[in-house]
């Protein structure tokens, strides 16, 4: 890979790598199953492996084979990518302690089936190659220094110093460690390549593979060195990241606590004294020389930048008030850089608080209530998960505990809850009979797993669950209602309206769900469509205005609602009102004084009625105006058919009202072009 990597900054190296690619690609009519296929010399910058076959043998994405090597089976691979004459791939099972090379073994075992190419289209196809062989070469040279930072993987860059014996060593290394995790967090697979590079000293080795996500090598000053720096380049799934090594000096860094508990929260152990050691090249503890730079992506520090104190060390405290992963990290003259991980986690279970999500269940059987234990620590914070939680019930009914499909009385929590599912039936799987079962959650002293355990059981309050008899499907009684109960119907068609069911048995139960409800309506429209059921007891339609006032129609809408047989009619009580526009005749107004002193005030209050004498929906909109004085507001909306107004005059000499006449003007909107709007003037003296 150094090799080839070296090589493309040259024009020979142009030539060389398209007369390969050529090469590669020139084969491209053999199928691919049937093919010699091996894993190719060609390599890009960020150490992606191929096998040297591609779109012209059949391959496609998701073709499978193994890598062999001495007639033995080290790996599996699949392709994630095609190109002509190569395809990129992913390596998964690596046996331990092998290595994959250039021209080891690679045949397919299982891909797509491709038709045979004629002559001629094979040779198109050729020509196409070349031109995209000299194309990637192309991009090769010109973009070899592009970083590719598609691949969804994480990579993280350590140094550390090598010379720790406290003793002179004129000899500086560093050990330079890479980690490589999924983003689901897992390392990626053995035997993933990465390769190293530095501006100063030598790195060894320049190219490995990871093992457990980690991959390492040793950067070392260079007899003579005149740098007093190195910048190292790491590379690794199109990945690439820098880190800054000093030669004359290092830090090192170590926590009291790498495990710990939020603050607050009741734990032992809530914070981590953090210890920065500065040395100079020869691993000699410095004297007051700097300060270092403290940070975390979560937490806090009692000081986030300290001096270097005469002992060479800066110390520092960590706490944090929420849990998690802190990667601390301390920086010292800038090229020196050290991180430490501190796990953070809530405290010893301190809390238990149980609840429902009904607190009736029918004895069918089959009903539940869904029970949750929510358990914190100290500080209010959610408990570790795998917390273990007891749930106990006592009482007549008989009902059982049920998770996940088994009999259970213990529950993991998952984010601090933990949820069980009380059944309507008995540990011999018969229904349970009606009564009311007391429920209990424990956090017991004694926990399975590893995780903060309480000084003491923690017990929760009591909850109380109803077992009740299967409710009567047979119909007794329909509640009708309706909301909003005015809407702008009588001449316009727009507004609707929600009516509601409330259907019961003899018993005064809800029926059970999915009862059928019908609906009908002497004026507008029904638009809910298929068939309308109960839930909870409860059936609702949407009434939409049709506009159907006439001079022989008050607008009292009849509502009427069947079910299972029964069927109740709300008729002429007002349950529905279609109104119409402002009716002059049935409008009004009134104001509380005409004759008003500077500084007085009055009010004007405006009735606003349709032609059946009913009150207008409360979206009109009345308008305001007056030639003296001020008002309150000049537009407002009736509510039930009102609206008011203020009048005010000032005796303010800054601001003095002018004695004399004024005129107010109300304006009450019809809404409706076909009608007009309703005009008032009020007229008033101010003396």
């Amino acid at each position: 890979m150094k090799v080839i990597t070296k090589c493309l900054a040259g024009k020979l190296s142009v030539v060389l790598v398209a007369a390969m690619l050529i090469s590669i690609i020139a084969p491209a009519y053999a199928d691919a199953p049937g093919k010699s296929i091996v894993i190719s010399s060609f390599t890009d910058s960020a150490g992606s492996l191929y096998i040297s076959a591609g779109k012209g043998e059949g391959v496609a994405v998701g073709t499978k084979g193994v890598i062999m090597q001495n007639g033995a089976q080290i790996a599996n691979y699949e392709v994630v990518q095609m190109n002509w004459g190569i395809s990129r791939i992913k390596v998964s099972d690596l046996a331990a302690g092998c290595t994959i090379h250039a021209g080891d073994s690679a045949p397919i075992t299982s891909a797509p089936t491709s038709s045979k190419k004629s002559s001629k289209s094979g040779k198109i196809w050729k020509a196409l190659g070349i031109a995209a062989a000299v194309a990637l070469v192309y991009m090769l040279v010109k973009g070899s220094n592009d970083d590719d930072d598609s691949s969804s993987a994480t990579m993280t860059v350590k140094s550390e110093p090598n010379n720790s014996d406290g003793g002179i060593d004129d000899t500086v290394s560093h050990t330079i460690t890479v980690t490589l995790k999924e983003s689901d967090g897992d390392f990626v697979a053995d035997g993933t390549k990465v390769t190293f590079a530095t501006t100063a000293g030598s790195i060894s080795p320049t190219e490995t593979t990871t093992n457990d996500g980690k991959a390492t090598a040793t950067l070392t000053k260079d007899d003579n060195e005149s740098a007093t720096e190195a910048e190292v380049t790491v590379k690794a799934l199109g990945k690439t990241k820098k880190i800054t090594v000093s030669f004359d000096s290092c830090i090192e860094l170590s926590a009291t606590a790498t495990a710990m508990q939020i603050k607050g929260s009741g734990g032992s152990v809530t914070s981590s004294t953090i210890t920065a050691k500065c040395y100079n090249s020869k691993h000699e503890l410095v004297t007051s020389d700097g300060t270092v730079k403290f940070t975390s992506d979560i937490g806090d520090f009692s000081d986030d930048s300290v001096d270097v104190g005469a002992d060479g060390t800066a110390q520092t405290t960590f706490t944090s008030t929420e849990a998690g992963t802190a990667t601390i990290t301390a920086t010292w003259k800038t090229s020196n850089t050290q991180t430490v991980d501190i796990k953070i986690t809530a405290g010893p279970p301190s809390h238990v608080e149980i609840g429902s999500d009904v607190t009736e269940v029918e004895c069918d059987g089959s009903s539940q209530a869904k029970i949750t234990a929510t358990v914190t620590d100290a500080g209010g914070n959610k408990v570790e998960d795998d917390t273990v939680v007891t749930f106990t019930t006592s009482g007549s009914s008989g009902a059982t505990f049920a998770a996940s499909g088994t009999n259970t009385t213990t529950v993991e929590t998952t984010e601090g809850v933990a949820t069980t599912y009380l059944v309507s039936k008995n540990s011999s799987s018969q229904t349970c009979s009606t009564g009311t079962s007391t429920v209990n959650a424990q956090v017991l002293a004694t926990q399975e797993n590893n995780v903060p355990k309480p000084a003491s059981d923690i017990t929760s309050s009591s909850l109380n669950i109803t077992f009740t008899e299967v409710a009567s499907s047979e119909v007794a009684s329909i509640q009708i209602g309706a909301s909003p109960t005015n809407i702008r119907g009588w001449d316009l068609m727009s507004d609707t309206t929600t009516l509601t069911a409330l259907v019961r048995n003899a018993s005064n139960v809800a029926v059970p769900d999915g009862t059928v409800v019908t609906f009908s309506v002497s004026h507008g429209i029904i638009t809910t469509t298929g068939t309308i059921t109960t839930t909870g007891g409860t059936a609702t339609a949407t009434l939409k205005a049709d506009a159907s006032g006439d001079s022989s129609w008050t607008g009292l809408v009849d509502v009427t609602a069947s079910s299972e047989g029964y069927t109740e009619t709300e008729s002429g009580k007002g349950l529905v009102i279609f109104s119409g526009y402002p009716y002059a005749t049935n409008c009004s107004y009134t104001i509380s004084d005409t004759t008003l002193a500077q500084g007085d005030g009055a009010t004007i209050d405006v009735t606003v009625q349709d032609i059946n004498g009913h009150p207008v929906t409360d979206t009109t909109e009345v308008t305001a105006s007056t030639t003296k004085g001020t008002l309150s507001s000049s537009s407002s909306t009736t509510s039930n058919g009102e609206v008011s107004f203020t009048l005010s005059t000032s005796s303010d000499v800054d601001n003095l009202t002018p004695v004399g006449d004024g005129i107010i003007t109300i304006t009450i909107k019809s809404g409706n072009s076909n009608y007009s709007n309703v005009k008032y003037t009020i007229n008033f003296t101010v003396n």
